[in-house]
């Protein structure tokens, strides 16, 4: 799909050579100011710029940084216009009363000359997938239009099992053709407006615009059994699997932080087993909305931070400021989840009031690792080692809402 920013002078007519672009092939987005074209370009992969108007509108259109590299063509009221057009910065220029032959020649220029730079750019040479690069342009610009629309945005981070076995034992060669079946099967059968990139090695996102999480892990499941039944190198019976971690996003979440919560997901694949996806259900969300939680931490900072993460989230939240305080809480009411900071000696403490609670995290801030067969032995559920972000800290969180 090519994104066409038609910017004309305000009462200029509208140009007929648009009304043979094929929708299904073209979007064509209308502005008539400098403002409107930079919320385009915000909301939107613009990949070529039309402009009709006079030079004087067109060089100060072309001078603002959100549509100054954009490949332009430059439609002028006469022919003497062309080189004014071609020096404030056109790519091509055509008179406004041009045949649709010669818009369409003109046209066919700029979509092979985009396609050469796309390649190069934003192509990953193996398997011909988008690459990382495209990744981080895209991904921003996917977030401010689902702000901007307040529609569902959704990442999977799939990682192809046992890839290193399979390189040792049939040749990187061979590897090199799982990776390229792979990716032409997902580009074969995603959704038209998903995006398939091979992220680097064996690991590949697929982005789901205007998709909600359920939505998106039921299309990764489609296309996990799809991976599952074919052979993804021609003319040999090898059949592979993944592993995937889908993540939805959030405010205030960065195209990282958001990339890192589905990578936590992934490892949750894969330590459960490989061959699934994780993640991508309103399981966990629903878990902690209805979840008693209580808040076991000393320093006021690190109880104002764990309210803050937990308004609106979790049914109910207490703060306990002592261990003491704790027990005695934990002896009057049951609690789905107690998250709790604690000096690693305070451990044997824990089993006492393991009964409690059906789920518990442990937060660890010092620069001594504790062992976490320790941990797991006194009856603590998940531990999670500093340092670690916010976005961390609330998907252990709801994990552990999920399974009480």
């Amino acid at each position: 799909m090519t994104n066409i920013l038609f910017f004309s002078s305000p009462g200029q007519p509208s140009l007929g050579v648009l009304e043979s672009l094929d929708p299904l092939y073209y979007n064509v987005f209308h502005c008539h100011t400098v403002e409107d074209a930079r919320r385009h370009t915000e909301l939107n992969r613009i990949d070529v710029l039309l402009f009709a108007g006079s030079v004087d509108a067109f060089e100060l259109a072309r001078s603002d940084a959100a549509i100054t590299d954009l490949p332009c063509i430059a439609f002028g009221s006469n022919a003497t216009d062309r080189t004014a057009f071609i020096q404030a910065g056109a790519d091509f220029y055509l008179p406004a009363a041009s045949t649709q032959d010669d818009f369409e020649a003109c046209f066919s220029r700029v979509e092979t000359s985009l396609r050469k730079v796309e390649q190069l750019a934003y192509r990953d040479p193996l398997t011909g997938a988008f690459n990382r690069r495209y990744f981080d342009a895209m991904a921003p610009v996917l977030i401010k239009r689902a702000q901007h629309y307040q529609t569902p945005l959704v990442i999977a981070l799939l990682d192809i099992d046992r890839f290193k076995q399979i390189n040792d034992t049939y040749g990187h060669a061979f590897g090199d053709s799982v990776l390229i079946g792979l990716a032409c099967l997902l580009e074969q059968h995603k959704r038209p407006a998903d995006f398939v990139i091979r992220l680097g090695g064996e690991e590949f996102v697929i982005l789901f615009p205007e998709t909600d999480a359920e939505a998106a892990k039921r299309e990764m499941n489609r296309l996990l059994q799809l991976v599952r039944e074919t052979s993804l190198v021609e003319g040999s019976p090898y059949y592979c699997t993944f592993s995937a971690g889908v993540a939805k996003w959030h405010e205030g979440l960065s195209p990282g932080g958001w990339l890192k919560e589905s990578d936590l997901l992934l490892y949750e694949a894969k330590r459960a087993g490989r061959n699934r996806i994780m993640g991508g259900g309103k399981d966990a969300e629903r878990g902690l909305k209805s979840a008693a939680v209580l808040i076991s931490c000393q320093t006021s900072e690190r109880q104002h931070e764990l309210q803050g993460l937990l308004k609106g989230k979790a049914g109910r939240v207490y703060v306990a400021s002592t261990f003491n305080e704790t027990q005695r809480v934990l002896h009057q009411e049951l609690y789905d989840l107690v998250v709790m900071e604690l000096e690693i000696n305070d451990l044997d403490r824990v089993a006492d009031i393991r009964s409690q609670y059906a789920g518990a995290l442990m937060i660890v801030t010092r620069d001594k690792d504790p062992d976490l067969l320790s941990v797991i032995n006194v009856g603590v559920d998940d531990c999670l080692v500093a340092p670690f972000t916010n976005e961390e800290l609330l998907l252990r969180i709801e994990r552990l809402a999920q399974k009480k």
